[in-house]
């Protein structure tokens, strides 16, 4: 009798296991995925620096919506907002190729994570922020200042804070796009130091 009841309990247990699973990867899909764009969430990208390996070169474009504040609170107010992360989102994607990864760092900024040359990756995100965001019955120009640097993988603080730094650049030359220069944006901040930041202008 102990070994049946153990037997059977032990099936009731797989059982509920089982049952369990698809809810479990379900709540675990929701946890690793942004709700408003379906991007993966910045763990998911700073998972992925840090798999590469200290010997793979990776490039990042870290891209921070312009005047996310005002659509915010314009026409259509936070719905209008979430319509226009979730484009530039989807034009992320459309810039990246097989094997990249693009994400939602949090807020205004996402990233595409890239094997390719800054230069590549810079056309590809110009053609792909060029038509306008329509909502509604009108239409918003995209507008996106973008920092890409290449670096060496394994650390997504240095890889990140470098294209941080060239996005602040962008961002404050209003020139769109910028591949880092640590001579004129300089170095990031050691790791756990809150750095200096530069005004974002134009939010």
């Amino acid at each position: 009798w102990v070994l049946t009841s153990t037997v059977v309990l032990s099936f009731w247990g797989a059982t509920q296991i089982r049952a369990q699973v698809p809810d479990l990867q379900q709540r675990l899909d929701v946890a690793l995925s942004d709700p408003v764009t379906g991007l993966a969430v910045r763990r998911v990208a700073e998972g992925a620096i840090t798999a590469a390996g200290p010997n793979a070169v990776l490039t990042v474009a870290l891209a921070d919506v312009d005047r996310l504040h005002d659509i915010n609170h314009g026409p259509g107010g936070y719905a209008t907002g979430d319509r226009y992360l979730a484009e530039t989102g989807r034009r992320l994607r459309q810039a990246a190729t097989d094997g990249d990864l693009v994400a939602r760092l949090g807020g205004d900024e996402f990233v595409l994570i890239t094997r390719r040359m800054p230069r590549d990756v810079a056309i590809a995100l110009t053609a792909a922020f060029a038509a306008p965001v329509t909502v509604g019955a009108g239409s918003l120009p995209l507008e996106v200042s973008v920092g890409i640097s290449c670096f060496f993988a394994g650390d997504p603080h240095q890889l990140l804070g470098r294209a941080d730094l060239a996005m602040l650049t962008a961002k404050q030359r209003r020139t769109g796009i910028e591949i880092y220069d640590p001579g004129r944006d300089g170095l990031p901040s050691p790791a756990g130091v809150r750095p200096e930041r530069r005004p974002r202008s134009g939010r």
